[in-house]
């Protein structure tokens, strides 16, 4: 999974509720490990790697009201574009 994020909020409060999905996240089955990459040009861009198992992991652990009001904080301080990718190349 990775999720370009734009800040548009308060940083900080982005952060704290960051921390709060991925220690949600690395709570669940079929998690692997997670990264959060800022742009040097862009600093107000980041992006989240998250690793899973397998697409229906990472689907099952989105899923349920808690974490949906977690997301639901987190568009209210960034743009979140969020996808599931398979790998095709690695080096």
């Amino acid at each position: 999974m990775i999720n370009q994020l734009t800040v548009t909020g308060d940083e900080k409060a982005l952060f704290a509720v960051l921390d709060e999905i991925c220690a949600h996240m690395k709570s669940r089955p079929g998690f692997r490990s997670l990264r959060l990459h800022r742009s040097l040009r862009s600093p107000e861009r980041l992006v989240m790697v998250a690793h899973w198992q397998d697409a229906a992991a990472h689907a099952a652990a989105s899923r349920g009201p808690e974490v949906q009001r977690l997301f639901q904080r987190l568009r209210a301080e960034a743009r979140t574009e969020p996808d599931v990718y398979e790998t095709l190349l690695e080096g």
